[in-house]
Order: C-alpha cells, then sequence, then structure tokens
C-alpha cells in the first residue's frame, strides 16, 4: 500500500519548511506554501541559489500573525498580510507579478540577517499567478513555487539515491510537499498521470469528496538547491547532484521528483499523512 508519509510547507519561499500531520488545499496549492518571497534590490526573487542561510531562516505560520526565527535566535512577527500597502512587481523566472512590500524596517532585519539586501514581500490579493509551464495539465493559479503547486518525492526513490551516496542525505533537500511510501520500486512516480489521495474522516477540513485526485504534470528537474545541507546551509561538493546526474538525467536536466496539479474539485479539502494513494491513470 503506498500511502502519505510526510507532508511538508515552505512559507517563505527558499526558507525553512515546517512538516504537517494535515495539509489544506487551496487554489494555489497548500495553504501558506510559498506564500512569501524575498527579493533583491532588483525586484528579482532570491533562492537558496544565491544565498544558501535562506535555510536557516525559519517561518511559523499562526492564526493571525507569521513569526520568522533566525540563525541568531532573534525573532520578528509580522501580519499575515502586510498593512503597509506598498505595492511593486517583482520577478520570479517568467512570471511578473504584483505584491505587497513589507515596509523599510522588515527589510533591514532580512538583510542583516543574510548578508544581502532584500526585501519580504507577499502576493498581492488581486493578482493571479498561472503557471508558464507548456506542460501543464491545466491552468492553475500559483504561489511563489517554481512552477507548480506541488512537488512530490518517495522515500523508495530517496532510498535507492542514499544506497549510491557516500553519505546519506534526507528528503529535505529536495523540498517536497509530499512524501510517500510504500512503492514498490525507486521512481515509481515517473509512470503515473492521475493520482488520488483517499481523505481520512478525522481530518478538521470538511471533506465533501470521496477522493482527491491530483494531475502528474512533469518531472522536476533538479538544480544546485539540493546541494545545500538544510541544516546548517553549506554546500556538499555537488553532490547529490553530481550523483543523480549519472542515472537521472534527460534532455539534459536531472530529475527527481514529480510535479502535481490538484483537480478543482480539491480545493478547499485536506490530506494527512496514512491517506493511502491510488494510481488512475499510467502515462
Amino acid at each position: 500500500m503506498i500511502k502519505i508519509k510526510s507532508l511538508h510547507i515552505y512559507p517563505i519561499k527558499s526558507c525553512g519548511g515546517i512538516e504537517l500531520q494535515e495539509a489544506e488545499i487551496c487554489e494555489t496549492g497548500f495553504k501558506h506554501d510559498r506564500q512569501w518571497m524575498l527579493v533583491s534590490e532588483k525586484n528579482s526573487f532570491l533562492s537558496q541559489r544565491e544565498v544558501p542561510t535562506m535555510a536557516l531562516i525559519q517561518p511559523q505560520v499562526h492564526s493571525d500573525f507569521l513569526e520568522v526565527c533566525f540563525a541568531d535566535q532573534s525573532k520578528i512577527e509580522l501580519p499575515l498580510y502586510t498593512e503597509e500597502h506598498h505595492t511593486r512587481k517583482v520577478q520570479i523566472w517568467k512570471s511578473e507579478c504584483l505584491v505587497q512590500d513589507y515596509g523599510d524596517q522588515v527589510a533591514q532585519k532580512f538583510t542583516e540577517q543574510l548578508g544581502t539586501a532584500c526585501r519580504l514581500v507577499t502576493m498581492d490579493a488581486h493578482f493571479k499567478r498561472k503557471i508558464a509551464s507548456s506542460k501543464a495539465v491545466k491552468e492553475d493559479s500559483i504561489s511563489f513555487a517554481d512552477g507548480y503547486p506541488y512537488l512530490l518525492t518517495s522515500q523508495e526513490s530517496l532510498d535507492d539515491l542514499n544506497e549510491r551516496l557516500d553519505t546519506p542525505i534526507s528528503i529535505d533537500r529536495f523540498r517536497p510537499n509530499i512524501v510517500i511510501e510504500g512503492c514498490q520500486k525507486p521512481f515509481e512516480e515517473d509512470d503515473w498521470k492521475l493520482i488520488s489521495f483517499q481523505p481520512k474522516t478525522t481530518t478538521t477540513i470538511s471533506t465533501s469528496v470521496e477522493a482527491i485526485d491530483f494531475f502528474v504534470a512533469k518531472s522536476c528537474a533538479r538544480c544546485t538547491i539540493i546541494t545545500v545541507d538544510q541544516s546548517s546551509a553549506q554546500r556538499t561538493k555537488g553532490e547529490p547532484l553530481r550523483t543523480l546526474a549519472g542515472y537521472r538525467t534527460q534532455d539534459r536536466q536531472v530529475l527527481f521528483g514529480q510535479n502535481l496539479q490538484h483537480d478543482d474539485s480539491a480545493v478547499g479539502q485536506a490530506i494527512q499523512t496514512g491517506n493511502q494513494l491510488t494510481i488512475r491513470h499510467f502515462k
């Protein structure tokens, strides 16, 4: 039986993640996932590709505020939606997004912590960012995620990779939203086209569907972020990217994990750890 092992969100893009027992599905992905983002002086998004120490910034989402803890043990509390009303346009990959800026004082705090000029922003409530990829199953709105609302990985694929590495790594290198276990073989997820999860009746979110469907859009191409140890922010001499490239390269891209989109009926539903996965269609 294939089931959900763990669920994760990353409230501030490329910063620390939060492991959840239950994740609510919203229009743009899991609730609060990549809802905030740091941008440079040139209004371009920042990530661990350029600033690996972003991994050490740990957000925590509360009912009415965002708490951000830094490596020096200092912290700040911010409203979930900025009241500054400083609108600006920023660039994330091919998308130009309208955002709200959290202001100079917050920008100064993040700049001091990361040692590079940056500002914290959130998506403007009236702006919709659409998936830019031609391989999208349907036209969804997404948050500040790289390209798709969800990333799924399997424990069996990680185990296969770790058998090839001198030093095993944890799944957080790949920053997934959904981690599954119980596959019959590594990278079994490569062959899936449509999957569903059976929601538990104990969910705190109202469940009105018998199954929650996800489309498998495309394999995820990996970059140098997976060489960053998420607990120390240190790069690990090219691994595991180098090893993966030896057996998981296709069209000059190194692949690990699958990008997902949800079915429209999934919005407002929730999935939990332990939910069983059913493969509805294969590629």
